[in-house]
Formats: structure tokens, C-alpha cells, sequence
């Protein structure tokens, strides 16, 4: 993260803007480990990598309330291969983890981040968990 370039944005509507240019899908990447070269001289085998993905945009609306949020934020995900080599994407709810802060409007952000994420499982192709769509507004 270029954090020199979001100084020089100059306002958070600029920020806010850049964000909707780069995460056309509500996330992007902020971070990402090759597990695999980690693990490269275990007896695992697995092909993983790891992610942190999110928006701060849409943190922000969380962080606003309480800081304390940022711990699940962004989103930790990893994506590995099966011995079949069958891809994996796993993550945890996000609404289950920002429901414990208890605060509605941290409570309804984790709710929109479960059906942005099962939106981009959708568009991705991928099977979409019955939990994330069934998470309606508080």
C-alpha cells in the first residue's frame, strides 16, 4: 500500500474515488504471502497462498465506531489447491466476527461485506454459501 500516494489524494473523497476505481468488485488486495515457497521444504505439498483483502472505505465505516474493529480487518482469505487440484477460497464470515463489537452499524457493514463477498463468488463462478446471502440489513 502506497500510503504517500493516499496523503496526496488530498481529501477522503479522493480517497474514496481512487478506492472505487481500484476495487471495482468492493475489494482489493492489500496484502498477500506465498505459503507454498514457505512451506516448500515441508512434506505438506499444498499450493496456498495467503491474502488480506478488504476496502478501507468500507472499514471505515466500522473504524468510525470502534477502532477495535480493525482486527478483522481487512479480510484474511487462502486459496490453495487439493490434492485433486480443485481450488479453495476460504475466509471467514465477515459478519460473524463484526457482530461481536456489539454495535449495530459495525454489525450491518459485516453484514454487506457477506453479500459483497458473495457476489464476487457469483462472479467468480464459485459455489456462494447460503450464510453470506442470507445476511439481511440490521
Amino acid at each position: 500500500m502506497d500510503l504517500a500516494r493516499f496523503g496526496a489524494l488530498g481529501t477522503w473523497e479522493a480517497v474514496r474515488e481512487q478506492a472505487e476505481i481500484n476495487a471495482p468488485h468492493a475489494f482489493m488486495i492489500y496484502w498477500t504471502a506465498d505459503v507454498t515457497g514457505l512451506m516448500a521444504t515441508s512434506p505438506s505439498g499444498w499450493k496456498c497462498s495467503e491474502y488480506l483483502m478488504g476496502n478501507h472505505v468500507t472499514a471505515q465505516g466500522m473504524f468510525h465506531h470502534d477502532p477495535a474493529v480493525m482486527l478483522h480487518a481487512p479480510l484474511r482469505t487462502v486459496l490453495y489447491a487439493d490434492a485433486e487440484g480443485r481450488t479453495h477460497l476460504n475466509f471467514d464470515q465477515p459478519s460473524s466476527h463484526f457482530a461481536s463489537y456489539g454495535r449495530p452499524e459495525v454489525t450491518e457493514v459485516g453484514r454487506r461485506l457477506d453479500r459483497q463477498l458473495a457476489d464476487l463468488l457469483e462472479l467468480l463462478g464459485a459455489e456462494v454459501p447460503e450464510v453470506l446471502r442470507s445476511a439481511v440489513p440490521v
